[in-house]
Formats: structure tokens, sequence, C-alpha cells
């Protein structure tokens, strides 16, 4: 029986340990040991705490929050590129308001392309509108019955 020859193991071991202190043995190995495991834990607890640290700041990062959203909008790479661009240049404090705001995504686009001159970016920023707001699918501003959500 499997049972008997572990729990008969663990007595041979700790009639091995009272042995050794019976014949005058020291504690440093067992206290090397125990020191090990202590480490250990030590170490595993502060790894599991610097992993925790670090998923809470990403998720409280505007800008992350803003690359994790545009990788969710059914967009083409050049959109999602266009996009970082309007956001780098507006210095949103929160820069995923443009995904879900038209007005915000209007005015920072305007602001992005009164330093351009190209007019093919002032169409490819009307199809970008567009794929946003107007598209009933990637509306992120408009409820599942298709009436547009109040906003202020």
């Amino acid at each position: 029986m499997i049972l008997g020859q572990t729990q008969t193991t663990a007595l041979d071991r700790l009639n091995g340990i009272h042995r050794h202190f019976a014949e005058g043995g020291s504690a440093g190995g067992i206290l090397w040991v125990v020191a090990l495991i202590v480490a250990i834990v030590i170490v595993a607890a502060l790894v599991a705490k610097f992993a925790a640290h670090l998923r809470q700041r990403r998720s409280e990062n505007p800008r992350v929050l803003f690359l994790d959203l545009l990788e969710e909008v059914p967009l083409s790479v050049a959109q999602r590129e266009l996009l970082r661009k309007i956001a780098a240049f507006d210095r949103l404090p929160n820069p995923a308001v443009i995904l879900l705001s038209r007005p915000a995504f209007v005015r920072s686009a305007e602001r992005w392309l009164s330093r351009r001159t190209n007019i093919q970016l002032e169409e490819e920023i009307k199809e970008l509108q567009r794929v946003l707001f107007d598209n009933p699918h990637a509306d992120l501003s408009r409820r599942s019955d298709g009436v547009a959500a109040h906003s202020s």
C-alpha cells in the first residue's frame, strides 16, 4: 500500500532526525534547509507582488488603455497608425476618448490636419470617422438597440 509506505517513510525520517540529535548532532543542516525554504517563499511572494503591481500599473495607464482598445476596434493597420498619430499630436490625458466620442475625435483630427496640407489625409480621416462612428457594428457610442447613447 502506497499510503502505508509514505507514512512509514515519513516516520523513518522523523526517527532519523531524532537519532541525529540524540547522538549529539547539530541542527546546522536542518537550519540551512529551513532558511532556504523561507528564502524561496519570500522570493516567490516578492515576484508575485511585483507581477501584480505591473498588471495594475498597465491597466491604469491611459496610453496603454488606448492602445489596447485600438487593437479591439476593426481598423486597418494604416487606420490604427493614423489614430496613434492623431492621439500623440493632441497629447490628450486619456487618448481613448477619441475612440468613444465623435466630437473629441473631430476636434483632435482637425487640430492634427491643420498642420498638414495633404488632401488624401483628409479623406482618410473622413473614412476613419465613418468606420468608427457610422458603422453600427463598430460604433461604440450606440446602444445595442440602435438608439444613440445620450452624451453631454
